[in-house]
């Protein structure tokens, strides 16, 4: 620290304006790299004469990055409060959905500033980023959908992209070619947000276990977990095999014979059990099903599944998998003809569709 220490009161000691009268614009691109700082590359031309030129004119430097290839959140967080990864536990990756919510105090670099203004180009929920750069201290966030709007959204034609949902999920079940390049999404996350939110299903603070360890439930974790969740049970019949890309002190893997003793507020079935045509089965007993408020199939055919039967049976809430289906349908179309389809619409054709489904 004395190395850094000295450089900058060395700086400070021309220092002509403090930060309390400066404009400081942040801006994080995970593309961004000088290759002229790689060993062997000669270069024709400057490939940012105009960021050059600001290095300058101002004053500048590098900032070692602990984090490579992604990661946007955590450089984030990294970045606007100071701390470093290497300090927090293996099982706490994502300090934006893991810690901060949790925070009382959150100090940042805003705090330095008057007023704070964030933009980031996509959903405020990938990350929780709403409800964090609310507790961080920014006075405006522009984001698509925000109350403040975005005025530029203007996409680069030829980028490959993997969206953000489908990175954290580690699954992708949606693929478009354009330009000759492969875009990935999931698809499923927004289908569980549009199935969850038609009952009103809030699950902060609340105990949730989810039948089955597939795809799809990578993305019920991931949203829960958005979702500020407080416990994850997956139950699988081989819980040694299971392998998430996500570790996170709220999932515990667990045997079916260990759900018996296990209650909380919503229980997921993402398992195919009870699909057309052994409709006669259902993944857990109706005994198990008395131990929760809420009971979700993503089984589609039938609507009306054994497992929703018996939560239905016992007063239970009970969520089929057709409102996820169209869910993920609109997504896509969403996705293929880069265009937004209101809620309005989800919920018309789910409500069209569920007459012919029984």
């Amino acid at each position: 620290m004395a190395k850094y220490d000295a450089e900058a009161k060395k700086i400070n000691s021309e220092r002509q304006d403090w930060q309390k009268e400066q404009t400081v614009i942040f801006t994080l691109s995970e593309s961004f790299s000088d290759p002229s700082r790689l060993k062997d590359i000669t270069l024709n031309n400057n490939p940012f004469p105009f960021i050059t030129q600001l290095s300058k004119e101002t004053t500048s430097g590098l900032m070692l990055s602990s984090g490579y290839g992604g990661g946007t959140a955590n450089m984030e967080w990294q970045s606007l409060t100071g701390m470093d990864l290497s300090n927090l536990g293996a099982t706490l990756p994502v300090p934006y959905t893991q810690l901060v919510n949790k925070q009382k105090k959150t100090p940042t670099f805003l705090n330095l500033f008057d007023e704070a203004v964030a933009i980031h180009p996509f959903s405020a929920n990938t990350y929780s980023r709403l409800n964090v750069f609310e507790k961080f201290g920014f006075d405006k966030f522009h984001y698509i959908g925000s109350p403040d709007g975005l005025n530029y959204t203007q996409k680069i034609e030829a980028n490959p992209y993997i969206s953000d949902e489908a990175a954290r999920i580690g699954a992708v079940n949606t693929v478009m070619l354009k330009a000759n390049k492969l875009y990935g999404y999931n698809t499923d996350y927004f289908g569980i947000k549009v199935m969850l939110k038609s009952k009103n299903i809030n699950v902060k603070n609340k105990t949730a276990v989810i039948l089955g360890s597939g795809g799809a439930c990578k993305a019920v974790i991931t949203y829960l977990l958005d979702n500020e969740v407080e416990k994850i049970y997956i139950v699988s019949r081989t819980p040694e095999s299971v392998n998430l890309n996500k570790i996170d002190k709220k999932i515990s893997i667990i045997n079916y014979n260990e759900l018996n003793s296990i209650k909380g507020y919503l229980i997921i079935n993402t398992t195919p059990v009870g699909m057309f045509p052994n409709v006669d089965n259902s993944a857990v007993s109706k005994e198990v099903i008395k131990n929760f408020d809420v009971a979700v199939d993503l089984v589609y055919n039938p609507t009306q599944t054994k497992f929703l039967q018996f939560a239905t049976e016992e007063g239970k809430v009970a969520i089929g998998g057709l409102h996820m289906l169209v869910g993920q349908a609109v997504k896509s179309q969403a996705i293929f003809n880069d265009r937004e389809i209101s809620e309005e619409l989800i919920n018309y054709i789910y409500d069209d569709l569920s007459k012919d489904f029984k």
